[in-house]
């Protein structure tokens, strides 16, 4: 009876320990495709057609990868949990206290003029409208895409975890499947072809 139950439980860190492996590849793959950013042609990387390009595609693709493995991770331990409003309105108020925190000491170096120091341009550390509902408002106007990305998934999964439990696991590989595929390929060929 013990052993059993000590096999289970390391099954379960074998599990636990999978999901954090690829968690990690998750973040590295993101860091990396943060980085091409700074490279000398940044977020238009289809200025050359040449293998370069292709190389810093590949390495941006990492980093959606990265988000897509995050949602899904999310959503393996999120399938069967009952729906938490809480959990929304806690991770809300967390993201309205950071942006609120990061528009405050924008504006200050702003008024100190230190923008240059931090890199950042004056539309960043202008007192305007617009900065005052992105950073009072960061979900509804999408200043951290992420978040708000993640906050309607949250709110469908009640309905998505309805539609998974009902849901073949082959068919549902197979949609898998080919929306990451369509996603990825149009993603590709519009950067490749500077379509958009």
């Amino acid at each position: 009876m013990i052993e059993k139950k000590s096999a289970a439980v390391a099954a379960k860190v074998q599990r636990a320990s999978n999901i954090e492996l690829l968690r990690i590849f998750a973040m590295i793959g993101i860091i990396i495709s943060h980085l091409t950013f700074s490279s000398p042609h940044g977020p238009n990387i289809v200025a050359a057609h040449n293998y370069e390009t292709f190389y810093l595609v590949f390495l941006q693709a990492s980093g959606q990868i990265g988000v897509l493995l995050f949602f899904l991770i999310t959503g393996y331990f999120s399938v069967k949990r009952d729906f938490n409003p809480k959990s929304i309105t806690k991770l809300a108020s967390i993201t309205w206290i950071y942006s609120f925190a990061a528009f405050v000491f924008a504006l200050l170096v702003g008024v100190f003029g230190l923008g240059q120091l931090f890199n950042l341009d004056a539309a960043h550390t202008s007192f305007t409208i617009q900065n005052i509902l992105i950073n009072l408002m960061p979900i509804i106007q999408n200043n951290y895409w992420f978040i708000t990305a993640y906050i309607v998934i949250l709110l469908l999964s009640p309905a998505l975890n309805k539609i998974l439990l009902a849901t073949t696991q082959k068919r549902l590989a197979m949609v898998l499947s080919g929306v990451t595929i369509a996603f990825f390929g149009l993603n590709y060929l519009s950067r490749f072809l500077n379509l958009g």
